[in-house]
């Protein structure tokens, strides 16, 4: 079955780094965002993410 396999992450351990030396600091000004598991098991997480201007993509073929 396809799926996605996740870890749960207490919230402390999921600060950013905010030096901008590592990652990018993706934001959005969407007010959606929400989560949902079935039985405990099984779940989803979705949101409406809006990158920086300017930002591009690469794919390495």
């Amino acid at each position: 079955m396809a799926g996605t396999t996740a870890i749960n992450v207490p919230l402390p351990r999921l600060k950013a780094d905010l030096t901008g030396t590592i990652e990018e600091m993706l934001l959005t000004d969407s007010a959606f965002a929400g989560g949902h598991t079935i039985d405990g098991r099984d779940g989803t997480f979705a949101m409406r993410l809006h990158e920086n201007p300017g930002t591009t993509r690469r794919t390495a073929h």
